[in-house]
C-alpha cells in the first residue's frame, strides 16, 4: 500500500505545464482510454488530485449579431468578427466575476466583453463552451 503524501505548490506548478499534460494524455490512450475521452478523464483526475483544472476554459461566442448601424439607424460598413474566443481569465481582467461564476453569469459577461472590446452591440450570439490546455 502507498501512502498519500500532499503535492507542495511547487510541485502542482510544474504539473501544470502542456508538455506534462499531453504526456499523461498519452499515458491514458495507451492504457485503454479512448483519444477523446482522455482529457476529460485527465480534467477528472485534476479536480480530484489537485483540486485544480488542467486546462483553461474557453468562451466561445459564435455567430455575432453584431447592431452595424449609427446612433441614428444607419448602416455602418465595419469588418467585426462573427465569431470571438475568450478565456475565463480574460473574463476575469476586464471585469469583475466570481471563480464560480454560473453559465449565466459567464453569458453576461461575454456579452460586456463584446460591446466593451468592439464597441459596437449586438443582438445576441449561440454560446459555446470549450477546454484546451
Amino acid at each position: 500500500m502507498f501512502d498519500i503524501i500532499p503535492l507542495s505548490i511547487d510541485l502542482k506548478e510544474r504539473l501544470m505545464n502542456t508538455e506534462k499534460i499531453r504526456k499523461a494524455e498519452q499515458i491514458l490512450i495507451d492504457n485503454g482510454i479512448a483519444a477523446d475521452e482522455a482529457s476529460i478523464v485527465l480534467q477528472a483526475i485534476g479536480f480530484a488530485l489537485l483540486d485544480e483544472d488542467l486546462y483553461e476554459c474557453k468562451y466561445v461566442a459564435k455567430n455575432i449579431q453584431w447592431d452595424k448601424t449609427d446612433g441614428e439607424g444607419n448602416p455602418i460598413d465595419v469588418d467585426l468578427p462573427n465569431e470571438v474566443a475568450v478565456s475565463f481569465s480574460e473574463l476575469q481582467a476586464a471585469e469583475v466575476i466570481a471563480d464560480n461564476a454560473t453559465d449565466e453569469e459567464i453569458l453576461e459577461a461575454l456579452s460586456d466583453y463584446l460591446t466593451d472590446k468592439y464597441d459596437f452591440l449586438h443582438g445576441g450570439f449561440v454560446f459555446e463552451k470549450t477546454s484546451s490546455i
